[in-house]
């Protein structure tokens, strides 16, 4: 079941380099699907109420940005939300 998008889930490019990297390395190790599952999963939550998953680990005052950071094994992803915009910032992930 789809959660309803509450957000807008955006990433730089170098997110997006990194989970190719992490697709590659699950693939050498026989998990690909694993990786996917929790990527699937991570921005649908991301999207849905991404001030319910993880830790908030800071607030960015002049951005009005909450920085958390959340897991979804075997993936670790560090994100800001943007509560006025609705709006979520993925900054980096990497594999745990």
């Amino acid at each position: 079941m789809m959660l309803p998008v509450n957000y807008r889930v955006s990433q730089p490019e170098s997110v997006t380099n990194a989970l190719r990297a992490i697709l590659t390395l699950a693939r050498t190790q026989g998990r690909p699907a694993l990786v996917l599952r929790a990527a699937r999963y991570m921005v649908d939550e991301l999207a849905y109420d991404p001030t319910h998953i993880g830790e908030s680990r800071s607030y960015r005052e002049a951005a009005r940005i909450q920085e958390r950071l959340a897991f979804s094994p075997p993936l670790a992803v560090r994100f800001g939300v943007h509560e006025e915009s609705k709006q979520v910032f993925i900054f980096e992930l990497a594999i745990n």
